[in-house]
C-alpha cells in the first residue's frame, strides 16, 4: 500500500512540474526530434552547435563572475580556459548563474571514481534533454510504450525489504528514463541473485540497464547455473562503468539479446551511446560539445587517447564550460553527420601506479594496451597500490584460469619493476554507490 501511494505521489508531482515547465519540456524535446531525423545533415549539426555554444557562452559571460572578464563579442571556445572538478570546488559560487530561480535548477552530489565529493547545480532543462536522450537510446533498444525498463545500480535496500527476500525498489510508475524498478548491485550473493532473476521472470522486463560489473557478475551466475531468461528481453544498456569486451560478450551470451553501452556523467554535459554490440560511442551534438585534447590542450588524432573535455549546451544554473572530466577515450573522428566518436572509453586519469622510482606508469598502456590473455579467464579483477613499486591484483577466477595466466601477470608486471602480489578472492569490495573500480590508489599522502 505504501508503495502505491509512493508511486502516485511520484507521478502526480512528475505530472505538475511538466505543466510548470511545459516550454522547457517541448524545447528539449527538439533534440529528441533531431536525433531521430534522418534528414538531419552535417551543416545542420554545425549550425545548431554554433548557435547553442554562443548561446551558452554569451550566458556565462553576463551571469558569473568566472567569466565575466571575457569580451562578449569575441567569443571563441578555445580561448575559454580548461576547468576541472578542484576548480570548480573551490570557485563554486563564480561558476554559479545567481539569476536562476530555486524551481529551474536541482542540487547534485557525485564523487565519481575517484571518491572526492563534488555539489553542484543542475538546470531543469539539462534534465529534460537527458531525459529525452535516454528516451532515443531505450527507442533504438527497440523499446515501445508500455515495456517495462528495471536497472541494477548503488539503490540501497531497506532492512525490513531484505528481510523479506526483496532486493529492489520502486522509483516511479514511469519506465522512462531511468526505469521503474531498481535492484541493488551491492551485494550479490546467490541468494540475492537467485530472487532478482526470479522476480524478472515473474514481471517480464523488457530492457535492462544498469552497471557492467554488476551484469557481468548476474551473466557469471546464470552461465554457470544453466540458468536461461524466460521472458521477451529486447536488450541490456550499460552505463555508468567503463565496458569492456569480454563483459559485453558475456552478458550477450547469457542474456541472449543485444547490448547497448551509454556514456555520460551527472554534471550532464555528454552523452553518448552505441549501436547494438558495439564499443564505439556516438556523442549527441544536441547534448553538449565534446572535445578530445592531450595533455597540452591540443587536440589528438584520431586513434589516439586523450582527455574528455565537455561544454553542457543547458546548464545555466551552473556553467560547465570546457570541463575535464577526468575520463580517457580514444578519439574515432567523426561520423557523416559530424557526430563526434569515441572508439572506447579507457579509463580514468587517475588510473595509474607507481613504480619503485615513484614515476607514474598509465593503468591502461599497462593493462589494455598489452592486450593480456588472462582477461579472457578472469571474472574480475581490481588493482591495489599500498606503497611505491609495489602492486596488489584481487583476481575472482573463472574456471578457465590457470598457471600461465598468473605467470602472465608477473612477466608483465616484473618488466616494469613493480613487484605484484596476487591474492585470490570471493568477492571484491564496491564502491558506497555500488560501483566498480578497478584501481584503488591508496599510498598515504605524506609517504
Amino acid at each position: 500500500m505504501n508503495n502505491i501511494v509512493f508511486l502516485i505521489f511520484v507521478a502526480i508531482r512528475k505530472m505538475l512540474f511538466r505543466l510548470l515547465f511545459y516550454r522547457k519540456w517541448n524545447l528539449a524535446k527538439k533534440s529528441y526530434f533531431m536525433l531521430n531525423d534522418e534528414s538531419v545533415s552535417k551543416s545542420d549539426v554545425e549550425n545548431f552547435v554554433h548557435k547553442q555554444l554562443n548561446r551558452i557562452l554569451s550566458s556565462a559571460v553576463q551571469n558569473s563572475s568566472y567569466y565575466s572578464s571575457f569580451a562578449s563579442s569575441k567569443l571563441k571556445i578555445n580561448t575559454f580556459p580548461i576547468v576541472n572538478k578542484a576548480i570548480m570546488t573551490e570557485h563554486k559560487q563564480a561558476f554559479v548563474n545567481k539569476h536562476v530561480s530555486f524551481f529551474n535548477k536541482f542540487v547534485f552530489n557525485t564523487g565519481g571514481s575517484t571518491g572526492v565529493p563534488f555539489q553542484f547545480f543542475v538546470s531543469r532543462l539539462c534534465g529534460y534533454v537527458d531525459a529525452w536522450h535516454q528516451r532515443f537510446h531505450h527507442e533504438l533498444a527497440c523499446y515501445q510504450n508500455g515495456d517495462k525498463i528495471f536497472a541494477v545500480d548503488g539503490v540501497a535496500i531497506p532492512n525490513n525489504k531484505r528481510d523479506r527476500g526483496e532486493y529492489w525498489v520502486y522509483d516511479s510508475i514511469s519506465q522512462s528514463p531511468y526505469g521503474s524498478l531498481h535492484y541493488s548491485a551491492l551485494s550479490l550473493t546467490p541468494q540475492v541473485l537467485n530472487a532478482i532473476i526470479e522476480d524478472w521472470n515473474i514481471r517480464k522486463p523488457a530492457i535492462l540497464r544498469g552497471y557492467p560489473s554488476a551484469f557481468a557478475e548476474i551473466a557469471d551466475y546464470m552461465l554457470d547455473n544453466g540458468i536461461k531468461i524466460c521472458f521477451g528481453l529486447k536488450a541490456v544498456i550499460l552505463t555508468a562503468e567503463n565496458i569492456y569486451k569480454y563483459q559485453q560478450d558475456k552478458i550477450r551470451k547469457a542474456f541472449g539479446v543485444p547490448v547497448y553501452g551509454q556514456y555520460g556523467h551527472s554534471e550532464k554535459c555528454i552523452y553518448a551511446f552505441t549501436e547494438a554490440n558495439s564499443l564505439v560511442y556516438k556523442c549527441s551534438p544536441f547534448y553538449g560539445l565534446v572535445e578530445i585534447l592531450d595533455d597540452e590542450d591540443k587536440p589528438v588524432s584520431i586513434g589516439e587517447v586523450g582527455r574528455v573535455i565537455v561544454t553542457s549546451f543547458y546548464n545555466d544554473a551552473m556553467f560547465f564550460i570546457r570541463y575535464d572530466t577526468g575520463d580517457l577515450a580514444e578519439y574515432g573522428g567523426e561520423d557523416e553527420k559530424g557526430y563526434v566518436l569515441l572508439n572506447r572509453i579507457v579509463g580514468r586519469t587517475q588510473d595509474f601506479v607507481f613504480d619503485l622510482k615513484r614515476q607514474q606508469i598509465n593503468i591502461t598502456a599497462l593493462i589494455f594496451g598489452q592486450h593480456f590473455k588472462s582477461f579472457a579467464h578472469i571474472r574480475k579483477w581490481q588493482i591495489l597500490q599500498r606503497e611505491y613499486g609495489k602492486v596488489q591484483i584481487l583476481i575472482i577466477k573463472d574456471t578457465l584460469y590457470s598457471k600461465e595466466d598468473e605467470t602472465e601477470l608477473y612477466e608483465k608486471f616484473s618488466v616494469l619493476n613493480i613487484e605484484l602480489q596476487i591474492q585470490y578472492v570471493e568477492h571484491i569490495e564496491l564502491s558506497p554507490r555500488g560501483k566498480y573500480r578497478f584501481v584503488r590508489m591508496m599510498i598515504p599522502k605524506d609517504v
